[in-house]
């Protein structure tokens, strides 16, 4: 006599989800979505960037020398792929979780060097206001004042803990 066979909830949704995910592949595939594909790793990077910020940062600071500077993309302006996208995402991250958490320890904002970096940065938005070429100044203080929130006070901020 046959043995029943009893599936566990676990093994029958991954099951299912394995199913899913290749017949919207072979759909994706056999209609010319090929950015269907791509899905799966950016869930896998947003994922492990707002579960493991500290280890995506470093990540990204390692990822830095791989990175392909492209020169024009539109208004005479570049950009350093992957490298720059991702720091753009942490920056937006960090911003939100300051936002809502709104924590920065007060013997970090009133240590001279960050207090010289955050008037470096003021200074910096000031001469953008007066540029011209305004479009360039403003790309390149976005730019700055991400590489800074992302690597200087994301990373004192993660090293005191």
């Amino acid at each position: 006599m046959l043995k029943s066979i009893s599936v566990s909830r676990p093994l029958a949704t991954i099951s299912l989800l394995a199913i899913l995910v290749g017949v919207i592949g072979c759909w994706a595939a056999l209609n010319g979505f090929y950015f269907v594909f791509i899905i799966p790793a950016l869930l896998g990077i947003i994922l492990y960037s707002f579960f493991k910020t500290e280890a995506f940062i470093i990540l990204v600071g390692a990822l830095a020398p791989l990175s392909v500077n492209i020169n024009d993309i539109g208004s005479g302006l570049g950009i350093s792929l992957p490298t720059e996208p991702l720091i753009m995402f942490i920056f937006a991250l960090l911003l939100f979780r300051f936002i809502y958490k709104g924590e920065i320890k007060r013997e970090i904002a009133y240590h001279p060097l960050f207090i010289s970096v955050f008037v470096y940065l003021l200074w910096l938005w000031v001469s953008s206001l007066f540029s011209s070429m305004p479009m360039v100044s403003a790309k390149f203080s976005i730019a700055r004042t991400w590489y800074i929130a992302v690597f200087f006070i994301a990373g004192i901020q993660f090293s005191a803990r």
